[in-house]
């Protein structure tokens, strides 16, 4: 697979797209602890009960073959249900456990799939939300109201076509109250906006046109992804790329009235099943915060993949830990008079990209990230990391040192600080290089702060290599990354 690595879909996918798994038992709903509570399969990080930032791994994963892109998930009738997204014919998958491994496929009769985003109980059916619009062309969306059969079939009851008072939105999230269905638009530059619709009435095949209610206050750049209603707790559950958030149904405007900052990759599906909070993402992992009723003062302020430390470079090898690597494959570093030597063995697919910065593209190689530490530490990267990146250039092995203008911006700052040797031998790509001292000064001088590696363009976004949180979009996350000191 040739995998061309432009900077807009690494180290800024963030402004762009502004945009593991570890197997175990069907999920059974769990007892009530605390909204976003410890629970299951959230671990605590370090000794002291006091921690606030909690692992998150993932306790099952999606492994039907024609589930390829999970957009919606609901508990519904003591079974999940979930369906893909755009691109996939009109069906809906139901399955006794999340994993789907033995699901039933049923067709939606009279039903077309345009960009099915959520999947939601309507008073005592199943209503299918197609209300994806990326591009904002829509004049209305679809919302197909289903009622399972007793013979695996599903019965089409009504189809909805619904407009917003104010132009046309995106959306992914969708959940109802009673008669009263809402959605949570996602945020392409207008702001994230709540509507309700008091009713979906049946007499009429007019478009009906809901009332904006409220605006969420969330952080840059935050786009909301996935909803569901809690009844007991009276509370709406929104799912991010980087949080999960909790507001009163009756105050669906302004900041959340909770947040825990998550990283799972791309998450688009969210549902409760008893007092368990699921969620997925589009490489079909599952994850899974057990006890949502009500706030607890001992709630997590994050929940994030386990940390890995690493030491800055001595004057022996150190194999950094990476995460998704081969039994033969290593980074190492150290330090010597010239500088840091990095030296490593990766594996690829398909062809290697050479670095192009006039074009914008660094090519095929390896991230390695710092971000100053904070306190707390941004959603997105605020412009002060480094990127230091090794390059299969034109003469041997390259290193760049990349710097982000703005964060919000796709445009960059890189100059090549240095070369090196490399060599290609079937599939494998191996590299010597040295970070001359000077480009150290600045990053040794932080002591300790945030550090991650990741790969880019070697084998694809889901089986690149990575020290702490997998995937591209992780490069704009430094919340998500690992330590060095």
């Amino acid at each position: 697979m040739k995998s061309r690595i432009l900077l807009r879909s690494s180290l800024v996918a963030a402004a762009l797209f502004l945009m593991i798994a570890e197997g175990c038992a069907p999920c059974v709903p769990g007892p009530s602890a605390g909204l976003f509570d410890w629970g299951r399969n959230v671990h605590r990080v370090g000794a002291q009960p006091t921690s606030t930032e909690m692992d998150l791994v993932p306790f099952d994963r999606i492994v039907h073959e024609s589930i390829n892109e999970s957009s919606g998930l609901v508990y519904f009738q003591n079974a999940y249900w979930t369906h893909n997204d755009s691109g996939d014919s009109p069906r809906l998958f139901r399955s006794p456990d999340p994993s789907f491994a033995e699901a039933t496929v049923l067709t939606v009769p009279g039903a077309e799939a345009i960009d099915w985003e959520d999947i939601t109980t309507y008073r005592d059916d199943l209503l299918i939300c197609d209300v994806g619009d990326n591009r904002r062309k829509r004049e209305s969306v679809t919302l197909y109201r289903v009622r399972p059969t007793s013979s695996d079939q599903l019965l089409l009851l009504d189809t909805y076509r619904i407009a917003y008072p104010d132009g046309r939105h995106d959306a992914e999230a969708c959940f109802s109250v009673g008669d009263s269905f809402y959605i949570v638009s996602k945020d392409r530059g207008e702001g994230t906006h709540v509507y309700r619709w008091s009713s979906l009435r049946s007499d009429t095949k007019a478009i009906q046109t809901g009332e904006r209610i409220g605006t969420l206050k969330l952080a840059p750049f935050e786009q909301i992804t996935a909803a569901d209603y809690h009844a007991s707790a009276n509370r709406v559950c929104l799912l991010s790329y980087s949080a999960l958030l909790s507001y009163p149904l009756d105050g669906l405007t302004g900041a959340p009235a909770q947040t825990m900052r998550i990283w799972a990759r791309q998450a688009e599906s969210l549902c409760l099943a008893g007092e368990d909070l699921i969620f997925g993402n589009e490489q079909r992992d599952l994850f899974r915060i057990s006890g949502t009723s009500e706030h607890s003062s001992s709630m997590p302020s994050a929940a994030l993949p386990p940390m890995v430390s690493v030491g800055w470079p001595g004057s022996s090898w150190q194999r950094l830990p990476l995460q998704s690597s081969l039994a033969d494959e290593h980074l190492e570093w150290r330090r010597s008079d010239g500088g840091w030597e990095l030296r490593g063995s990766i594996r690829f697919t398909g062809e290697l990209e050479r670095s192009d910065i006039a074009e914008m593209s660094l090519g095929s190689g390896v991230c390695f990230s710092f971000a100053p530490a904070r306190d707390e530490m941004p959603v997105r990267g605020v412009g002060d990391e480094t990127h230091l990146v090794v390059v299969q250039g034109d003469a041997g092995a390259e290193l760049w040192r990349v710097w982000l203008w703005r964060p919000d911006s796709p445009k960059f700052r890189a100059r090549r600080i240095g070369t090196g040797s490399d060599r290609i031998d079937g599939d494998r790509w191996s590299f010597e290089i040295v970070v001359p001292v000077v480009e150290l000064r600045s990053l040794a001088d932080q002591g300790a702060c945030r550090f991650d590696v990741h790969g880019l363009g070697l084998r694809g976004d889901g089986n690149e290599v990575y020290l702490r949180s997998p995937g591209r979009y992780a490069l704009q996350r430094p919340y998500a990354w690992g330590r060095i000191e």
